[in-house]
């Protein structure tokens, strides 16, 4: 159970870095998809926070 919580872990802050990164690029790109990067940023957190939901009920 220990390993699954610090993979759980290491994917949100994974899944965080790398929508902030794609957040970053939108921006630079275009500078009216504000509300596009938060939204992408919260589908991508629920994603990974349901995987992991669906990891963790599974073992």
């Amino acid at each position: 159970m220990r390993k699954y919580l610090i993979f759980v872990v290491a994917w949100m802050l994974f899944s965080m870095g790398a929508s902030n990164f794609i957040a970053d690029i939108y921006e630079y790109v275009n500078h009216d998809f504000d509300v596009y990067c938060s939204l992408l940023r919260s589908v991508v957190c629920s994603l990974t926070f349901a995987g992991w939901w669906m990891i963790i009920k599974k073992n």
